[in-house]
């Protein structure tokens, strides 16, 4: 059988209660106490970050599309000027150079 959810809170209560008593009768932080708490502080870095990275890339993601459309466009207007027919550009023929002045 499992306890009602107001004596689990009961029971954490007086749990935190007997710790802080332990502590302050030792009169310092054991060990084991320090180590889980600076392993809290990283895991709460680490949840900071994946909060915020998925966040970042759905922004880069963004920009790509843009990027990609706009090359999309431009490759499109280019093999339309590829296709279109060229006109052909003949060459004059030389013409005679006159040395003097007139």
């Amino acid at each position: 059988m499992t306890p009602a959810p107001d004596e689990r809170d009961r029971i954490r209560t007086a749990m935190n209660r007997i710790l802080h008593a332990q502590v302050g009768a030792l009169g310092e932080i054991p060990d084991s106490e320090i180590r889980l708490r600076n392993q809290i502080v990283k895991l709460k870095e680490l949840r900071q970050q994946d909060a915020t990275e998925p966040a970042q890339l759905r922004t880069d993601v963004d920009h790509l599309v843009r990027a990609v459309n706009q090359l999309t466009m431009k490759n499109r207007q280019l093999r339309g000027a590829l296709s279109q027919p060229r006109i052909a550009v003949a060459a004059l023929p030389p013409q005679p150079r006159s040395d003097r002045i007139s």
